[in-house]
């Protein structure tokens, strides 16, 4: 399938600010990825800020088992706060390989048609407002590579 993207958007690589880990989202989990989790809590390869990582929402669709469970600061119970080289905050996420679909797509949003898939950044993200000013060409829509780095079709 085709991708289209904004030429500013382009060159978007995670720079690992943990805004979207540390904003309060309720952040729903899939079933499947759900049982990964305890999977790597129980052979140690994740540890939770808390016990009590997965909280119930009643009205989720079925494929989710509920979403997770927030630190006293605000930020996702599996975020790891740090500092940069430059002491700006950064993050690491204890449960990368199997966090939510949301938390692998963000700030990436996707409609997808019949010609494809077309990509802008949520400006939410530090890194994505960054391109906005750091990019001085004239803005264009240019064809891409895929969004998800295993080729993988994104939710759209």
């Amino acid at each position: 399938m085709t991708t289209f993207w904004l030429t500013t958007h382009l060159s978007y690589a995670c720079r690992h600010t943990g805004v979207c880990c540390s904003s309060r989202w309720p952040i729903p989990i899939e079933r499947a990825r759900a049982a990964r989790v305890r999977q790597a809590i129980s052979s140690g390869l994740a540890a939770p800020t808390s016990e009590a990582w997965l909280e119930p929402r009643p009205g989720l669709p079925t494929e989710m088992a509920g979403v997770l469970a927030l630190q006293e600061s605000g930020a996702c119970v599996f975020h790891r706060p740090g500092a940069g080289a430059d002491h700006r905050p950064t993050g690491a996420c204890s449960i990368h390989e199997a966090r939510p679909a949301s938390c692998e797509h963000f700030p990436l949003v996707c409609v997808i048609d019949p010609r494809g898939v077309h990509v802008t950044l949520s400006h939410y993200c530090p890194t994505a407002v960054d391109l906005l000013f750091s990019e001085h060409a004239e803005v264009q829509i240019a064809e891409g590579p895929p969004v998800l780095e295993d080729g993988r079709v994104p939710e759209g």
